[in-house]
């Protein structure tokens, strides 16, 4: 995290990306998105991500943000993969953290502030909010399917297991 005197941290991305700022005089979280930057039907899922994300700061830290703070500033990116602009990469100067709301290099040093966050998607975001929301101790119904089984019920342990590959994708 950092304050606004280093807003140069972004101008790696394409569209997708925004500083998320705390404005403790307003008590409210503003969005800066560069002017410059694409318009894109994927930014749904950024300010998606943006809305839950701040929510689920006052939920959890409720004493951080009140008008004695201080400013905070977050860079958010969200998107199906990281937009950002490819002759710029690697990205191994940054200096805050860029919380990325979808999917994230799988070579860390290919942006090496980049910090993969859950998707804005139901099954991931609404599901960690809904974690977040009844204290740290349910699972959401979409985890929860008939399809899910967690050994207790059927008896199984685990050298009862079947070695087998799972690929996970997102729906767009």
């Amino acid at each position: 995290m950092h304050n606004l005197t280093n807003l140069s941290l972004i101008i790696s991305f394409i569209h997708n990306s925004i500083h998320t700022v705390y404005d403790p005089s307003s008590d409210k979280f503003i969005a800066l998105y560069n002017k410059d930057h694409q318009w894109k039907n994927g930014n749904r899922k950024l300010w998606k991500a943006l809305r839950k994300f701040t929510y689920m700061l006052r939920r959890v830290f409720p004493t951080r943000f009140t008008s004695t703070q201080s400013e905070l500033v977050i860079p958010i990116g969200s998107g199906d993969y990281p937009h950002v602009i490819p002759s710029n990469l690697p990205h191994t100067n940054g200096v805050s953290p860029v919380l990325m709301f979808g999917s994230a290099f799988r070579d860390p040093q290919m942006y090496s502030n980049m910090i993969a966050m859950p998707m804005p998607e139901n099954h991931h975001l609404d599901c960690f909010l809904e974690w977040v929301e009844h204290d740290y101790s349910t699972v959401c119904d979409l985890l929860q399917s008939g399809a899910l089984i967690f050994g207790e019920e059927e008896g199984l342990e685990y050298d009862s297991l079947i070695v087998s590959l799972c690929c996970v994708r997102t729906r767009h």
